[in-house]
This record gives C-alpha cells, structure tokens and sequence, in this order.
C-alpha cells in the first residue's frame, strides 16, 4: 500500500473518531449531565450512629464522704465530666472535687467505676460537666447499711432538652442490676445539674457553707 493511501486511509479514521465524538456530546441532556455530576460528588462519609452507650458507674461511699469532709478535702461540691471511650463505644465519667477558696478543680481527677452495662440515650444528645453540690449530697441522707457506693443512673433531663445527666443514689456495685429508663426516671436519689463551663464557682454560685 503506498504511503499516500495509508495517510487517506489514517485521516479517515481520525474523522470518524472525531464525529461519534462531537455526536455524543451534543446528544447529552442536561439531565444526564446533572446525574453524572451527583454521581461523581456523592459523599463518601459513612452515616452517623449513636454516640453508644452511658455506662452505670459507682463511686466508695467513703470517697463521696472525703470530698465534702471539714477534715478531708474541704469541697463545695463535685464536678462529673463525660468520657467517651471510642474504642469500646461507651461514655464514663470522672470527677473532680472543687474547693471554693481558690475556685480550683482538685487534681489529679478519680476514677468512676464501670459497672459493665449501660444504656443507649439516643442520637441527639448534649454533653457537659455536671456537678453534685454539698446540699444534694446533704439531701441524699447518710449512707445506709449495707450501702457501699454512691450509684450513678445516667438518663436525659427533663429540664434541659436532650442534656445526659446523672441520678444518684446510696447502693452496692456488686451485685448490681440495671435499670431501664423508666425505672431511673422513677428511682428516689438526687438528679445531678449542668456545671458552669471551665472551673466551677468563677460565676460566684457556689453556695455558703
């Protein structure tokens, strides 16, 4: 074949190239291109789940009683703040005793104990510091016999929309069963209220001896 009917024959089949090209283009609907669009900037993000389960936790009697003793640690009242665990999906807490002459938390925080079971509150949920102040712990009465912590029951509060708070109560955390929401909500004890943000009583509410 001579080098001049290759080069015909290559022309031609760039022209073809060229026309499905351009016919293919002008047939495409704005419809087509708008769902090409969304197919090509579709999310990726997996959907949001529950933020997993509020764990029922126990604080030694003894301890609570240090906290807000003249010869213990001297406290106006303690500071719970949520911890989420992500790995095993469960929220704790941990507290913080706050003493009114310098305003300050008490350092290091202590621990809660984990009870091992918890309760799913729902989706939409607030988080933030609650605190347990030295008149409820007053109303709560004395540690009753045969009591040997103080039990935390986390449940939304009815006064504040969607904030987890905790209601507590003398009890043992072994054995120990748990309730449902209904129960908690049904359950004597005192409900713990939302701290001021950042240390305790710098807003001048912490309340006289």
């Amino acid at each position: 074949m001579s080098y001049q009917k290759k080069l015909t024959r290559n022309k031609l089949w760039i022209a073809l190239a060229l026309f499905v090209a351009f016919f293919t283009a002008c047939n495409q609907t704005p419809e087509t291109e708008e769902s090409s669009s969304k197919t090509s900037t579709a999310p990726t993000t997996p959907p949001a789940t529950g933020i997993g389960n509020f764990q029922f936790l126990a604080l030694e009697a003894d301890k609570v009683i240090d906290f807000f003793n003249p010869s213990g640690k001297k406290c106006s009242k303690i500071v719970f703040r949520f911890i989420y665990d992500e790995d095993e999906k469960k929220v704790v807490s941990e507290a913080f005793g706050v003493v009114k002459a310098d305003k300050k938390f008490i350092l290091p925080p202590t621990d809660l104990t984990d009870l091992k079971t918890g309760i799913n509150l729902g989706k939409k949920l607030k988080l933030g510091d609650v605190e347990l102040t030295k008149k409820m712990f007053k109303d709560l009465g004395p540690v009753p016999s045969g009591a040997t912590h103080l039990i935390f029951y986390p449940l939304t509060s009815n006064s504040y929309t969607n904030s987890v708070i905790y209601k507590v109560q003398w009890g043992t955390a072994s054995p120990f069963t748990a309730l449902t929401i209904d129960q908690i909500k049904n359950l004597g004890g005192q409900e713990l209220n939302p701290s001021p943000p950042a240390d305790p009583c710098l807003s001048g509410i912490c309340e006289e001896d």
